[in-house]
């Protein structure tokens, strides 16, 4: 699952859509209200919440997205799943064994790929943390670092790799921010000349 294709995201977001789907998200899932719904055991709110931002910007495939939905369609899901993305966005623990709980808790529920383990400390920290689309990752690398390269699966050591990277990208590209550098990833590429058709 979640080999990316960006033209099987519904509809690319723009810039705005990204920066104001950041802001509902520090609204809906901020340190304000997230881990008060998580303590208050109100998990189906922190679903409708979730997908609340999901749907401003549309960052996830198809296919992640109804995964998600899935994970979230019984009772046990939505309380795991609420936890682990709570503890990645605003736990107290150390970020590496954060990250590496929400791996766990998403790979129980078919959850794997870089976008759904990179989405939500982007959404949390969008000046900080970059989500990682991995097919328009990897045509990043191609075109301004060609010796680098993306693992092919999201773990902690490369989810750490994968920023590194993600933020000599965006000097590269003279990004603004890291909001700028997802919208490069999800962009369609422009075909050659010869094949505009």
């Amino acid at each position: 699952m979640s080999s990316t294709d960006p033209s099987t995201i519904a509809s690319a977001p723009g810039r705005d859509d990204l920066i104001a789907a950041c802001e509902l998200a520090r609204l809906r899932l901020g340190l304000e209200a997230f881990p008060p719904m998580v303590s208050r055991n109100q998990y189906d709110r922190i679903g409708e919440q979730l997908f609340e931002v999901l749907d401003r910007a549309p960052l996830l495939s198809a296919e992640d997205r109804a995964a998600l939905e899935k994970g979230f369609a019984d009772e046990m899901g939505q309380r795991e799943l609420s936890i682990a993305i709570n503890g990645v966005m605003h736990g107290k623990r150390a970020m590496e064994e954060r990250f590496k709980h929400l791996l766990h808790v998403f790979a129980h529920y078919g959850l794997t790929g870089w976008p759904l383990a990179t989405l939500w400390l982007f959404l949390a920290f969008p000046d900080r943390f970059v989500m990682i689309e991995p097919v328009g990752f990897a045509r990043l690398l191609a075109e301004h670092a060609p010796d680098q390269a993306l693992p092919t699966a999201p773990d902690w050591a490369a989810y750490q790799h994968s920023q590194r990277l993600a933020h000599s990208l965006k000097a590269n590209l003279a990004a603004r921010d890291p909001v700028d550098l997802v919208l490069a990833q999800i962009a369609s590429p422009t075909p050659p000349a010869g094949d505009r058709g």
